[in-house]
């Protein structure tokens, strides 16, 4: 028995587990029909800035939030997906001179696919709480206070990874020195299986 060999193109396939990672807004075609993960990191807290008091005493300010969210969505090869990456918060400034507070971080900005969206973390404060800032998502993590000559640390973007850096939030400053920004967010979009 002779069977037929279908002539043309071969058919295309996207082995399951198949990852991409997105760190610059813009726009993603869909390669196969399916479902998807989403992974949405906005832009990590940026820390605070530290404070001096007349006594001399440093103190640091709060670490930033981190920011991460996990999705399930069912996408359509072809399909063009508009992706926004947010930027990490700016760092809040050091205390410009002894009696003196910096200023507070700002907070990152959200990170969007499609009609999915996640919020930038908080950014960490200064003086008179040195609380950190809140973290956005169910994978991220509040940023830690700061205290006497202690500058607290950064939430995570990633609870799960802490190797990764996307959301992650800055440090908070000590004393006379500034914060740092909180990391860029970003998109890591994982294929699941038709």
């Amino acid at each position: 028995m002779i069977t037929a060999l279908k002539r043309g193109r071969p058919q295309e396939t996207v082995p399951a587990g198949t990852t991409w990672t997105i760190t610059q807004s813009g726009q993603w075609e869909v390669p196969a029909t399916g479902q998807y993960q989403v992974e949405l990191h906005g832009g990590g807290g940026g820390g605070g800035g530290g404070f001096i008091t007349s006594s001399f005493s440093s103190f640091g300010g709060g670490g930033g939030g981190g920011s991460g969210e996990i999705f399930t969505v069912r996408l359509t090869k072809g399909q063009k997906v508009n992706v926004g990456i947010g930027v990490g918060g700016s760092a809040g400034s050091g205390s410009p001179q002894f009696g003196w507070a910096g200023s507070d971080g700002s907070s990152g900005e959200k990170t969007l696919f499609g009609e999915l969206q996640v919020n930038g973390g908080g950014g960490g404060y200064v003086q008179s709480s040195y609380a950190g800032g809140a973290a956005s998502g169910s994978l991220a993590t509040d940023g830690s206070g700061g205290g006497l000559n202690y500058s607290g640390p950064g939430g995570v973007g990633n609870k799960n990874n802490p190797s990764q850096t996307y959301g992650n939030g800055g440090l908070g400053g000590n004393g006379a020195y500034a914060g740092s920004a909180g990391n860029p967010g970003a998109a890591i979009i994982t294929f699941l299986g038709a």
